[in-house]
């Protein structure tokens, strides 16, 4: 090797020792030993990782739409999951769309806060004004998510007709 090679291959080697000496004294780069909970190993080198992650709030909604028939007695129930690192707050719960009036929940899930992996049930039923009506809407479930816009499941409803005539004493009687 000529001398000149060994001189640019001493300055190369004095320039990564000036980084890396650097990087150490900077906190930046650590050789050696377990790292701490702060850290994670990458080939022999640890590196440290954020002091506090980004806590954030996440939700699921089971099912995407429902197909529920009038009353009460044909309630559907709706899974909201917190899936998130932080509480999610749901706030109102509402229906939109054309026959929004008609759909009504029980407002188990309103106003509620979800700790993360925590989960709420909402029951939905359909209730038309009039006997044997059908109608669909949105049921939009709004909480602290960024950007809210709600999360949203479909639901149609087919209200159920009288299934007997009326009897006699049911009847209105003149007189």
């Amino acid at each position: 090797m000529s001398t000149k090679s060994v001189a640019i291959v001493a300055a190369l080697i004095a320039a990564g020792a000036t980084i890396t000496a650097a990087l150490i004294t900077s906190g930046q780069l650590r050789f050696g030993g377990a790292p701490d909970s702060s850290e994670t190993r990458r080939g022999g080198v640890s590196q440290p990782q954020p002091q506090n992650p980004k806590k954030v709030p996440g939700i699921v909604v089971r099912p995407k739409s429902l197909d529920l028939c009038g009353g009460t007695g044909c309630a559907r129930q709706v899974l909201i999951l917190s899936t998130g690192n932080a509480t999610l707050k749901v706030t109102d719960i509402e229906f939109e769309g054309e026959s929004a009036g008609s759909f009504r929940h029980d407002g188990a899930c309103e106003n509620r806060s979800l700790d993360a992996g925590a989960e709420c049930v909402l029951s939905v039923w359909f209730e038309p004004e009039t006997a044997g009506a059908s109608g669909s809407a949105v049921l939009v479930i709004h909480q602290n998510l960024r950007g809210d816009n709600g999360s949203r499941v479909q639901v149609n409803g087919q209200g159920q007709l009288p299934t007997s005539e009326p009897t006699e004493s049911a009847l209105p009687t003149s007189g």
